[in-house]
């Protein structure tokens, strides 16, 4: 009932935000920046349909006008960072596709307490497609019927221990929504109809451990969620664990731990009984290395009201160094046995991760979640990635005004429901600090539901795997060359999981040159191909582009 109360009052949370981070209290000198920019952009468009029964090919030129502003402040105890872009598009054939789009995002950082309590809020808005059925390529140049405006809103207060030397506790509570402007109509596309995304979550996290020159070493962490879905019923989800590892050697210790998981879908109590999970283990834990170890763990873990089963898993933790470290976990979960793998590595100029991970959860809360390391820190209004730095730190998090991009997109989905994930992926990012910055990335993931999305989105089960290129290189001081190119592979599943024989490819490259003729003027040329078998409307979209954007300093 406390979250379901929490969620409700979401809203009104979001709009008390602004004036109690503006207070007299918070607000004190800083740095104030406001930046007004204009885009204007001409494209030369070719899409050929490989049915033209179904639509007709498109030859024409399109006109694109984007005013926009971009806005910070900076001081020691407020972080704030804006961005405001209207676009209109203009057809000189299809009148009827002619776009106007607002997008905007507000991020905010406000420090109460130093090194110990923190609030954090953001609301950003943009334009998406609803549904990998309905076309992965679509923007406000082609397909701009099929965006969807979604608006994400977050609000956060974090608590946190500053000195390691003492217990260390951690704490959150988190407000969330993710709303579609309308109800989204996936009929066409082979779906069931109307779906309205609207999911309101609300969560609590508690976390506390040992000191870090402790002998005993424990921890526990506490997490709690509930999420009132518009498309169906509410979804809910808890999460305990705890770890005590007790020395008897210099180098080797006791080692349990426990972990309880709990996923809760109101009107279905067979399916919540079944994502019912427990585990403990106890055994042996060795130090081989200053924070690195080897635990080797006997498990008993019972899933719903299954028999319980016994086990052999484990742990192996390897910091090479402050900016490389690995780690490699197996167990199990509800469905079998899982495994977790994460390797960074950092340098001066190459960042590297590969990274697997399985689950359950729901589409709109991976929308707050980022765990993504290997990409670049960006300027949020950065359309490529000459724009981008790389940080050294493995534990940096992007200052409002910032975005950590991926080389890969997010997933998408405008349906929410509860869901069985894999993901895997491998990115590496390269910046000489002087004319080349490269990204090159691989990625893995499979989908399947728990629930039935018949009713609201049809079948949403799928595998995707794909690469994505991107390389700038500085010609000049003031002229950059840009290549991206990417591939992605939708395989569709049926409701078991297993693959049908729908595969959808998405392939895509550009060329662009980008050219600084002022302190205020950029001016920009590309040619780029985008090909997709999309189901019943396979075609290749081909574009010439010339641009200029012009800043008022």
């Amino acid at each position: 009932m406390l979250m379901q109360t929490m969620s409700k009052k979401l809203h009104q949370s979001l709009h008390l935000v602004l004036p109690a981070l503006l207070s007299p209290s918070l607000v004190v000198a800083g740095d104030l920046t406001f930046t007004p920019t204009v885009t204007a952009d001409y494209y030369n468009l070719s899409v050929d349909f490989v049915d033209e029964t179904i639509q007709p090919d498109v030859s024409e030129s399109v006109y694109k006008v984007s005013p926009s502003f971009s806005g910070a402040y900076d001081s020691k105890k407020l972080q704030l960072a804006t961005n405001f872009v209207a676009e209109k598009t203009t057809h000189s054939k299809q009148e009827t596709h002619d776009s106007s789009f607002v997008t905007y995002g507000l991020q905010a950082q406000a420090f109460l307490i130093d090194n110990f309590l923190t609030l954090n809020s953001s609301v950003n808005k943009s334009f998406r497609s609803a549904s990998s059925q309905s076309g992965v390529f679509n923007d406000s140049v082609f397909g701009s019927e099929q965006l969807v405006g979604v608006t994400n809103s977050n609000l956060g207060l974090n608590l946190s221990t500053g000195n390691s030397n003492m217990l260390q506790v951690r704490g959150n509570v988190q407000l969330q929504r993710s709303k579609a402007d309308d109800d989204i109509d996936l009929a066409e596309f082979g779906s069931q109809g109307v779906a309205r995304y609207d999911t309101k979550s609300a969560s609590a996290g508690f976390a506390a451990s040992s000191p870090a020159n402790s002998q005993v070493n424990w921890n526990i962490y506490m997490q709690a969620a509930e999420s009132d879905r518009a498309q169906t019923s509410n979804y809910r989800n808890s999460t305990f664990s705890g770890v005590l590892t007790v020395p008897i050697f210099s180098d080797i210790a006791i080692t349990t731990n426990a972990s309880i998981n709990k996923n809760k879908i109101a009107d279905d109590q067979a399916l919540s009984d079944g994502l019912t999970y427990e585990q403990y283990g106890a055994g042996l834990r060795w130090s081989f290395a200053k924070q690195s170890y080897l635990s080797v763990l006997a498990y008993r873990s019972q899933a719903g009201e299954q028999e319980s089963r016994n086990f052999i898993g484990g742990e192996f933790n390897w910091i090479l160094s402050s900016r490389t470290q690995m780690l490699f976990s197996a167990d199990r979960n509800q469905f079998g046995e899982q495994y977790g793998f994460n390797l960074t590595q950092a340098s001066r100029f190459v960042r590297t991760q590969v990274s697997y991970n399985e689950g359950v959860d729901i589409q709109s809360r991976n929308n707050f979640v980022s765990n993504q390391v290997g990409s670049f820190i960006c300027p949020s209004d950065a359309l490529n990635i000459e724009d981008c730095y790389l940080s050294e730190d493995l534990n940096y998090q992007p200052a409002p005004g910032e975005q950590q991009v991926s080389v890969f997109g997010r997933d998408i989905e405008l349906v929410d429901v509860v869901s069985r994930f894999e993901t895997g992926q491998l990115s590496i990012a390269y910046d000489n600090q002087r004319k080349l910055k490269l990204s090159f990335g691989v990625n893995f993931s499979e989908r399947v539901s728990l629930e039935d999305s018949q009713g609201i989105g049809g079948n949403l089960n799928r595998k995707t795997t794909g690469y994505s290129a991107s390389a700038a290189y500085a010609i000049s001081p003031k002229t950059s060359l840009i290549l991206n190119n990417s591939l992605s592979r939708n395989t569709y599943l049926d409701s078991n999981g297993a693959e049908t024989d729908r595969v959808e490819d998405n392939k895509m490259w550009e060329v662009k040159l980008t050219s600084a003729r002022s302190s205020s003027l950029n001016l920009t040329a590309s040619i780029s191909e985008r090909d997709s078998n999309r189901s019943r409307q396979a075609y290749t979209d081909k574009r010439v582009q010339l641009g200029l954007i012009y800043t008022f300093n």
